[in-house]
């Protein structure tokens, strides 16, 4: 599960490299707390299915793509 947390972590990274604006405009626009995003991609706190839901949504990828790094892989998804 480790290895799974760290590449999703890493690939919210990506979209936020390609993202236009700062980190923070990234997390405001997501609705949610600058420090939390930070917190998320550290590793200290998880993305809940909603943010990453947002992320996706706002990014242009798909949750799956977030979660398993591909977009056929079968997968169990639930919103909060």
């Amino acid at each position: 599960m480790q290895d799974t947390t760290a590449a999703l972590r890493q690939r919210v990274r990506d979209v936020l490299r390609r993202y236009p604006d700062s980190q923070r405009a990234f997390a405001e626009r997501i609705g949610l707390d600058p420090t939390k995003l930070s917190k998320s991609l550290t590793g200290t706190r998880r993305f809940t299915p909603g943010e990453l839901t947002r992320i996706a949504e706002v990014s242009g990828v798909t949750v799956n793509w977030l979660i398993n790094g591909r977009d056929d892989a079968e997968t169990v998804a639930a919103d909060d």
